[in-house]
């Protein structure tokens, strides 16, 4: 199968508790053969799953997408991170049935605990890498827009920025969970 120009393959390199967000994980990409990093941010019940999965080289999503391949006579071909209008990062598993190429929307974790179980490639079209691409002036400082954090994390900057007297992002911060709950109603 010819893969799309427009991808860029990624490496998982490891896992970091955040330095300010007691239930922030970091999950850091590395573009293959290249130097750009891709920091996302997940949550402690994802890390569990993704540490789980790597430590076992066994999860029960990766278990049932091969029972499901085999019954369905289709391939898991690869995992492609994707940003979408909202600036969120989102997974789609891309299948091969009879020469054609089916996706299904996946949440991160379900993406890599396949991707890694099956050995199959990771990408990013080249767009989105460079949007997301780790550019900080300090080193070690890893800064995520507020539309990549889930509610929870939200909730749990907002405390810290009240407590840090920084109101200019606590107003950010309440403004986009604000936006989040009009959305959901």
């Amino acid at each position: 199968m010819k893969m799309d120009p427009d991808f860029i393959e990624l490496q998982a390199q490891g896992i970091t508790q955040g330095a300010t967000l007691k239930s922030a994980y970091i999950l850091l990409f590395k573009e293959k053969g290249g130097n750009n990093l891709v920091p996302t941010l997940i949550n402690k019940e994802e890390k569990d799953i993704i540490v789980s999965g790597l430590r076992t080289n066994f999860s029960f999503t990766s278990g049932l997408i091969s029972s499901l391949c085999g019954a369905l006579n289709f391939q898991l071909q690869y995992l492609l991170f994707k940003v979408s209008p909202e600036s969120l990062l989102t997974a789609h598993l891309f299948f091969l049935q009879e020469g054609l190429l089916h996706s299904i929307n996946v949440s991160i974790t379900e993406g890599l605990a396949v991707a890694i179980g099956q050995h199959k490639p990771i990408y990013i079209y080249k767009k989105d890498l460079m949007f997301l691409v780790n550019i900080n002036p300090k080193e070690g400082v890893i800064k995520f827009p507020l539309s990549s954090m889930n509610l929870q994390l939200l909730q749990e900057a907002l405390e810290q920025a009240v407590h840090n007297e920084e109101y200019e992002l606590a107003d950010q911060i309440k403004k986009e969970i604000q936006r989040r709950t009009i959305a959901e109603e």
